[in-house]
C-alpha cells in the first residue's frame, strides 16, 4: 500500500482509489510594510498608514492574509516596540480557519516591526480657579487655593489599552513669583498682593507641562466678594513680609 500526506496532514490510502493532493509550493509576498515608528496618538490599525503586504499563492489557489501582534516590548523609558507577524495562508479544502489552522510548511510569516513613543506629557484634566483671592494672613497652600488633577493619557484607545503610558506621574508646584500692588486703589479690586504659582507636571520619562495659578491676598476691608464696591485703604508699608511655597505631590498609577 502507498500512504500520502496530504497539504492538511491527512493520510490516505491509495490502494482505495483515495486521490490525495500534495501542496509542496507555499504562498509568497509581493509587497511588505516597511517597519515603521509612531507615536500614541496613532491607531495600530494596518489601514491607519501601518501598511499592509500583498501576496501570491501557486496556481492561482485563493488565500488569505493575517497578521497577530505580539505583546508590546519596554526597549527605553516611553518607547516600546511591538512585532507584527503577517502570515499568507491559502484556502485548502477542510482545512480549517483561524491563524494557526495551517502547517508551517504551507503558509509564509515575515515580521513587520512597530516602534511607539510616548511623546506627550500628562494633561491637567482638572484645575482649580487660575486666579483666585485667599483671606489675609490666611493659609494660601495647595489645601486652600486646591491642586490639579493629572493623569498621563495616550490618545488613541487602543494604545491606552495596551498601556503604551509612561507611569507613574509627578505634580510639583513652585511660587515663582509674588508682587505687592502699588496703587492703593486697586487693593480692593486686585488684592494687596499676588502670587504667582507654576504647577509642573511630568511622567515617569520627564516630559513635562505646566500650568499657572495667580492666587491674591484679599484685603481685609474688602470683604468676602472680590472687593466691587468697597472702599480703598492703606495699610502701609509691607515690603518687609516675605512669602514663598514650594512643594510636590507624587501620585501612583493614577
Amino acid at each position: 500500500d502507498l500512504w500520502m500526506e496530504d497539504g492538511c496532514r491527512r493520510l490516505a490510502d491509495t490502494s482505495v482509489d483515495y486521490t490525495a493532493e500534495v501542496h509542496s509550493v507555499p504562498p509568497a509576498f509581493v509587497t511588505f510594510p516597511d517597519d515603521v515608528t509612531i507615536n500614541t496618538s496613532h491607531s495600530l490599525a494596518p489601514e491607519s498608514g501601518l501598511g499592509t503586504p500583498t501576496g501570491t499563492a501557486y496556481c492561482g489557489t485563493p488565500f488569505s492574509i493575517l497578521f497577530r501582534d505580539a505583546a508590546p516590548v519596554l526597549v527605553a523609558c516611553g518607547r516600546w516596540t511591538i512585532a507584527r507577524t503577517w502570515k499568507i495562508q491559502p484556502h485548502y479544502a477542510d482545512c480549517g480557519e483561524g491563524f494557526d489552522a495551517y502547517p508551517d510548511s504551507l503558509t509564509t510569516t515575515r515580521v513587520q516591526v512597530i516602534t511607539v513613543e510616548d511623546v506627550f506629557a500628562p494633561e491637567f484634566i482638572e484645575t482649580p480657579a487660575a486666579d483666585q483671592f485667599v483671606d489675609f494672613l490666611t493659609d494660601y497652600g495647595p489645601a486652600v487655593t486646591g491642586v490639579p488633577l493629572v493623569e498621563d493619557i495616550a490618545t488613541d484607545p487602543g494604545m491606552a489599552a495596551l498601556g503604551l503610558v509612561s507611569y507613574p506621574v509627578h505634580l510639583e508646584y513652585a511660587d515663582v513669583a509674588f508682587a505687592y500692588e502699588t496703587e492703593p486703589e486697586k487693593t480692593c479690586s486686585e488684592g494687596l498682593a499676588a502670587v504667582t504659582r507654576r504647577w509642573t507636571t511630568k511622567d515617569n520619562c520627564g516630559t513635562a507641562a505646566t500650568w499657572t495659578q495667580v492666587v491674591r491676598v484679599r484685603h481685609p476691608r474688602a470683604g468676602a466678594g472680590v472687593g466691587a464696591g468697597a472702599g480703598g485703604g492703606d495699610l502701609g508699608n509691607a515690603t518687609d513680609f516675605q512669602a514663598f511655597a514650594v512643594g510636590e505631590v507624587y501620585l501612583e498609577n493614577t
